[in-house]
């Protein structure tokens, strides 16, 4: 008996559950979506993502101030991983070393800033 009244307990609950989440779960028209994609940002967004942050690396003193003026070279995607982020490079005629007077700024599409180096990989 005892075993028949914890069954149906547990059946009651188990039955119950659905009606405790109620209308507002439903995947209408309010947008409620489980996608993980993100929206693109505009070319414009991508500049002054990447512009500030050189800004933060120059106030890091991780890069010189140099940089703080450098313009943008060019927008280019990149396919890494199966992912195509957006890598932003700024030429620094400043910086005697060559190899370090291009700067890349790694971003996704979504605006996300995936890194920084000098050289573009």
């Amino acid at each position: 008996m005892n075993i028949l009244i914890k069954t149906t307990l547990v059946t009651a609950l188990v039955a119950s559950t659905s009606l405790f989440a109620g209308s507002g779960h439903s995947h209408g028209e309010h947008g409620h979506s489980h996608s993980h994609e993100q929206k693109a940002v505009s070319e414009d967004n991508i500049k002054e993502i990447a512009i500030e942050k050189v800004n933060s690396l120059v106030r890091q003193n991780k890069i010189a101030k140099s940089w703080l003026n450098s313009p943008v070279e060019r927008i280019e995607i990149s396919k890494v991983n199966y992912k195509k982020d957006l890598v932003v490079s700024f030429k620094n005629a400043k910086i005697k070393e060559k190899s370090r007077q291009t700067l890349y700024v790694f971003i996704s599409k979504s605006g996300m800033i995936k890194g920084a180096n000098y050289t573009g990989k």
